[in-house]
């Protein structure tokens, strides 16, 4: 399961991110943090459900932020994708990432450093992005930054009508529910190849980690600051669907 094939991915920062860009013998998902039985080959599928919460990007001439991008083939996808909607594109992550994206549209700026660290940099976008996307990076903030700055600063850059996908959040409260279920231990054996039920570590709820109430502390936060924010379900093709999830958010 998850928690097996990941070990090594556990516990990344964006220092170690870093190194994994540098990793030659890395696959580019793999330099992202992900085993490629998770991501290789699914990065069309990926973009797709991105794009039908980020519905902005579905139109032309559209302004988009990336924040900790990474350098799979979900930055290919996109580029192409939005390159024929005429739209311009910021990418925002550390130098060892963005100088793995081989890109000469010159609708297209890097912006190198942690967010909001970098923040000097993109300020001059200020209230002008049309959509945001931060895919399988909060948790890495949770856990050795400020989220909450993290996410202000996001919303700093959102122009009205604006769209912040927060992607790929990691529930423990839903992995627990998940794999406490009927189709969760079903999908656990069939995994595994095994009459074994999920062991205990998939049924429990670790302490520290992101579960419900930041979920749901995230959603108070932004519509105390007069935004519209929602939980949004993975699509079912995705590998982690069970057990994370997407918050959008709109600035009105």
């Amino acid at each position: 399961m998850e928690d097996i094939v990941f070990e090594k991915y556990q516990g990344l920062t964006y220092e170690s991110m870093r190194k994994l860009a540098q990793d030659e013998s890395l696959a580019r998902c793999e330099r992202v943090g992900f085993p490629r039985t998770y991501r290789e080959g699914k990065e069309s599928e990926l973009w797709l459900d991105i794009i039908s919460k980020l519905s902005n990007l579905q139109r032309t001439d559209q302004l988009f932020l990336d924040i900790g991008c990474g350098c799979s083939e979900l930055v290919d996808t996109y580029l192409d994708y939005l390159k024929e909607r005429q739209s311009f594109v910021v990418l925002s992550d550390s130098p060892e990432m963005l100088t793995k994206i081989a890109s000469t549209n010159d609708q297209v700026e890097k912006i190198a450093g942690r967010f909001p660290e970098n923040f000097s940099e993109i300020e001059k976008y200020r209230g002008s992005f049309d959509a945001i996307l931060s895919y399988s990076v909060a948790q890495m903030v949770f856990e050795e930054g400020n989220l909450w700055s993290f996410l202000d600063s996001c919303l700093l850059l959102l122009k009205a009508q604006g769209q912040l996908l927060i992607g790929d959040l990691p529930n423990e409260s839903k992995r627990s529910r998940f794999f406490s279920s009927d189709t969760g231990v079903k999908f656990h054996q069939a995994f595994k190849g095994t009459n074994e039920p999920p062991p205990v570590f998939l049924t429990a709820t670790k302490l520290g980690g992101i579960d419900d109430s930041i979920i749901l502390a995230i959603l108070s936060r932004m519509r105390a600051r007069g935004y519209e924010a929602y939980v949004l379900p993975q699509s079912n093709g995705l590998p982690f669907c069970n057990r994370r999830e997407d918050i959008l958010v709109v600035k009105p």
